[in-house]
């Protein structure tokens, strides 16, 4: 038997076995999701570092009295390190 089947109009198509038909859907949904988790992700970080600017810049410069503790900046840019760093390693991974 043949790997091609009739199709109306005089159209052949290809047998494609159901197993490798679900292994396409399956990774053409992995792909969009790793995508909108990318974007996501992206837009998350981007947010969380423009903030964390803003919070130095507003202690620098003590507008509108703001004030954090001393203690509190080192452990804010450790963490906006380690969110640098973190993205850094998802994106390395995904590649």
């Amino acid at each position: 038997m043949s790997d091609y089947s009739a199709k109306s109009f005089g159209e052949i198509e290809e047998r494609v076995p159901a197993g490798e038909e679900l292994r396409k859907i399956e990774v053409k949904s992995s792909v969009k999701i790793r995508l909108e988790s990318a974007c996501f992700l992206r837009r998350a970080f981007g947010f969380s570092l423009c903030m964390t600017f803003l919070i130095f810049f507003f202690q620098g410069f003590g507008l509108w009295g703001f004030h954090l503790s001393e203690t509190f900046l080192p452990w804010l840019g450790a963490a906006t390190v380690g969110q640098v760093a973190g993205l850094f390693a998802m994106v390395l991974r995904l590649k």
